[in-house]
C-alpha cells in the first residue's frame, strides 16, 4: 500500500476503535484534527472512494491465519448479504433476497471464510468481501464463492475441513470443492449432526485428533474411513 492508504487503515482502524462506531462523523471526531469537522469526514469519504482495500486486507487476512489452522479445525464459508433498504445512489447497489422477511431488498452480497476449533474457543478471519452483482465481469453466485474457496485455500492448502452452511447449488459446489479440498461436509442432516457429536465424545478425552483414525479404502484407495474401533 502507498503512504496514503496506509494512513486511511491506521487512522479508520484506530477510529472505529475508539467511537465503536463505523460512521465517518463519529470516527473524525475521534481523530480530533485542528479543522472543521465536515473537512476531516470529507477527506475520509474521499479516499474511502479512491481505494479498494478488499483484496490486501483479505491477502494480510489470509497471511496472518494461516500459521494458526490445523488439520482438525473447521473451515465455514458463510454466504450472505449487506441490506441497504434506504440506499438510493450507492455504487452498484443490486438486488439481494432478504431471508428474514422472504422477499427481494437491495444491498450487496456478502461472503465470509471462518475457522474454528471443535471447542469453538479459537476462532480465525480468513475472508471477508461485500460484492455486487452489477458489474458485467461478475463471475455468478457459485463461480464467486469457487473463486474466494481457492483464494482461501492457496493459503491453507489441504488444512481444515471445509464446511457449506447454506442449501447453494450443492450439486455443483460440492463437485467442484471435491477437487479443492480432500474433505467437505455438506448441508448436514440431524443423522450427520448425531454422528459428529457422537464422534466428539469419543474423542474428546483422547489426545489423538480424526487425522489418526483415518485410513483408507476402496478399489482406489480413494475414500476416506474414521475407524474409531480398531481390530
Amino acid at each position: 500500500m502507498c503512504k496514503t492508504q496506509k494512513r486511511l487503515v491506521k487512522e479508520m482502524l484506530y477510529g472505529i476503535q475508539a467511537s465503536k462506531d463505523v460512521k465517518l462523523s463519529n470516527i473524525s471526531r475521534t481523530l480530533q484534527e485542528p479543522i472543521p469537522l465536515i473537512k476531516t469526514e470529507d477527506r475520509l469519504s474521499r479516499s474511502l472512494s479512491m481505494n479498494d482495500l478488499t483484496g490486501e486486507i483479505n491477502e494480510q487476512l489470509m497471511r496472518l491465519g494461516t500459521g494458526k489452522i490445523d488439520e482438525d479445525m473447521v473451515i465455514a464459508i458463510d454466504p450472505g448479504d449487506l441490506m441497504k433498504p434506504y440506499a438510493k445512489a450507492m455504487e452498484n447497489l443490486c438486488g439481494i433476497y432478504d431471508g428474514s422477511k422472504h422477499q427481494g431488498a437491495n444491498g450487496y452480497h456478502l461472503c465470509q471464510v471462518t475457522a474454528a476449533n471443535l471447542e469453538h474457543n479459537k476462532i480465525v478471519p480468513l475472508y471477508c468481501e461485500a460484492y455486487s452483482s452489477i458489474p458485467e465481469d461478475y463471475p455468478g453466485s457459485s463461480e464467486k464463492l469457487m473463486e474466494i474457496i481457492t483464494k482461501v485455500k492457496a493459503h491453507i492448502g489441504q488444512k481444515g475441513t471445509w464446511a457449506i452452511g447454506v442449501p447453494l447449488k450443492l450439486k455443483v459446489m460440492v463437485q467442484k470443492i471435491f477437487f479443492l479440498s480432500k474433505r467437505i461436509f455438506g448441508v448436514p442432516t440431524f443423522f450427520n449432526y448425531a454422528m459428529a457429536d457422537g464422534i466428539f465424545e469419543l474423542l474428546k478425552h483422547s489426545r489423538a485428533g480424526p487425522n489418526q483414525f483415518k485410513s483408507r479404502i476402496g478399489h482406489n484407495y480413494d475414500t476416506f474411513q474414521l475407524s474409531l474401533f480398531p481390530d
